[in-house]
């Protein structure tokens, strides 16, 4: 340590051992001061013995609880000084700014001159970031944590890497890390975007309701008949693409064979290739064979439900390539 560090450092510990002195010293005549009670001298003592043994989280647990017992500027004083020797430094900062305010045994001009300088030291540690959240409602965390906000709206954060994470109701939360090297006062601006509406769910009519359940309407409106129909033709559409398809692939692999009985070619995908033609193929036989089996069934429930007192009732199954349906006549 340097005589220059160590000569701050014991005029620190002076500094508070002059404060505890000066509270000792308090007369004994007149009506009793709640802070001057035995217990608050004892521990105020004890506070300062152990920040002079450099048993610097001790003594703030003591000044802690004089503070409990009687809260003033002084052991504010005392917790912001033994905060900043176990480096932490944002409740330094503080515990000192606070006490410089605080009128309950208000610091002497030499203790403000002294926390005054310990604070400009202190904020070279800490950055000071003014937030500009919308939604106003957003929530920030800091490290997992929720933040702490100071009265003047701002967030402090020690020297080194932060993740800051911004939350809000319905939007979309965004996650930034923040390098503070000590000493900023900027702003910090979170802009959430709103989350995406939910896409609209498709709602099948219960049987028997809707136009479908009113007799003597068109028959053929009525059935659902043109849905089956409807889909039968996006089937073959889709049986018309998978033929092409397979045969898009077909003369690849006529070329890839052509390049593999050439000296110095070769083919490296014809596996795949040849995957993707068995794909395409069943897509084709399946979806032609679907839009047969729709076609019936359209043709079916047309017939059937032209009739007053018939009903239809249809399964149907989805399977690869396929769809598997029963129908059931009622007469």
């Amino acid at each position: 340590m340097s005589a220059k560090a160590w000569t701050s450092r014991l005029a620190l510990g002076l500094s508070v051992l002059a404060a505890a002195n000066q509270a000792l010293a308090a007369p004994a005549t007149g009506a009793a001061d709640p802070g001057e009670t035995t217990q608050y001298r004892a521990m105020l003592e004890e506070a300062v013995s152990e920040y002079d043994a450099h048993r610097y989280e001790e003594a703030r647990a003591l000044f802690r609880r004089a503070h409990e017992i009687s809260p003033n500027a002084r052991t504010l004083r005392g917790i912001g000084m033994a905060s900043f020797e176990l480096r932490e430094y944002i409740e330094a900062l503080r515990s000192l700014e606070a006490s410089l305010v605080d009128q309950r045994r208000p610091l002497t001009p030499n203790q403000k001159t002294q926390v005054e300088a310990l604070i400009e030291r202190t904020r070279a540690f800490v950055g000071r970031f003014f937030l500009k959240l919308s939604p106003k409602e957003t929530l920030v965390r800091v490290d997992g944590a929720p933040a702490t906000i100071e009265s003047d709206g701002s967030l402090l954060l020690s020297f080194g890497r932060h993740a800051l994470t911004a939350e809000a109701p319905a939007s979309i939360s965004e996650t930034r890390e923040v390098n503070v090297i000590g000493g900023e006062r900027q702003e910090l601006s979170f802009v959430l975007r709103p989350e995406p509406a939910p896409a609209p769910m498709a709602v099948k009519p219960a049987p028997g309701t809707g136009r479908g359940a009113a007799r003597g309407n068109d028959s053929t409106a009525s059935s659902g008949a043109p849905y089956w129909f409807a889909g039968a033709g996006v089937l073959v559409a889709g049986a018309v693409g998978g033929f092409l398809w397979s045969s898009h692939e077909g003369d690849q692999l006529k070329q890839c064979d052509q390049a593999m009985l050439t000296v110095g070619m070769g083919c490296d995908n014809g596996n795949t290739i040849k995957t993707n033609k068995n794909i395409a193929l069943g897509v084709a036989v399946g979806s032609g064979v679907a839009a047969l089996a729709l076609g019936i069934i359209g043709t079916v429930v047309w017939s059937t439900n032209s009739k007053p007192e018939s009903g239809t009732a249809l399964a149907c199954l989805p399977v690869p390539g396929a769809v598997n349906c029963e129908l059931q006549l009622h007469f």
